[in-house]
């Protein structure tokens, strides 16, 4: 049910629908809110968030973005974290807050394929985009945006997030390994949802079969398997099962 809410929203936004298409996205939150589902729940927030700034009503937009960035945490979902990372780098554009906005920017091209996502859909999405990265190279240089921008496409969720937090101008990259890695991360940093996943990469199963076993998309398989990878600091899903013996 949330999933229709949210796709039917888009689809209304693409025809200019704009107060309809935030009413399902209520109507959808509504739905999810005490239900403990994330992935859905944080889709529908980053939807609404993006809708509302697309409409010009930009403060409005924020919270939503936030809290679908907070929820996605939960679970590691990265293309819905890219997103709301978009969408916070235009708030920090628009605020005149260049280095930020350049960093968010990188991370959420770095960690999104815009063109398989529903929201590619939404031209204006895709001009706006286009818009802020056009201004935010005046703003600083090519050299400097491309030098913030790559530092954004580096970073981790976990450090994204830390820097969202605590509302950053320049984040504070986690500590790295004289061979520039970030250093090998324990099996509890994975969280719920990644330990589920890799649990079943363990015992032998493919990512679609781990799809069907969870019932997730097999895009969002293959996303869990490459942050599990990150994470542990391993190469092979061979690797997986040895990280995750005691």
């Amino acid at each position: 049910m949330g999933i229709v809410h949210y796709e039917s929203a888009l689809l209304l936004a693409i025809f200019g629908r704009t107060d309809r298409a935030l009413e399902l996205c209520e109507a959808g939150l509504a739905h999810l809110r005490d239900t403990g589902e994330r992935q859905i729940y944080a889709s529908t927030l980053t939807v609404q968030g993006l809708i509302l700034w697309l409409a010009g009503r930009r403060e409005e937009s924020t919270a939503p973005l936030h809290q679908a960035l907070e929820a996605v945490a939960e679970i590691g979902e990265v293309l819905v974290a890219a997103l709301c990372c978009l969408g916070l780098a235009w708030h920090a554009a628009h605020s005149g807050r260049h280095v930020r906005a350049a960093w968010l920017l990188g991370y959420a091209d770095g960690a999104r394929r815009l063109a398989g996502d529903p929201v590619a859909m939404l031209p204006r999405l895709l001009q706006e985009r286009d818009r802020v990265r056009q201004a935010l190279q005046d703003a600083l240089g090519d050299e400097e945006f491309d030098h913030r921008r790559a530092l954004g496409a580096r970073m981790s969720g976990t450090e994204i997030l830390q820097a969202v937090r605590t509302d950053a101008d320049v984040p504070v990259p986690h500590q790295r390994t004289a061979s520039g890695q970030a250093p090998r991360t324990a099996t509890g940093e994975l969280t719920a949802r990644e330990r589920e996943v890799a649990r079943l990469v363990a015992q032998g199963l493919s990512n679609r079969e781990v799809a069907e076993r969870l019932v997730i998309s097999k895009r969002t398989a293959d996303t869990h398997v490459e942050r599990i990878l990150a994470k542990l600091g391993v190469t092979s899903r061979t690797q997986i099962a040895e990280a995750l013996r005691p």
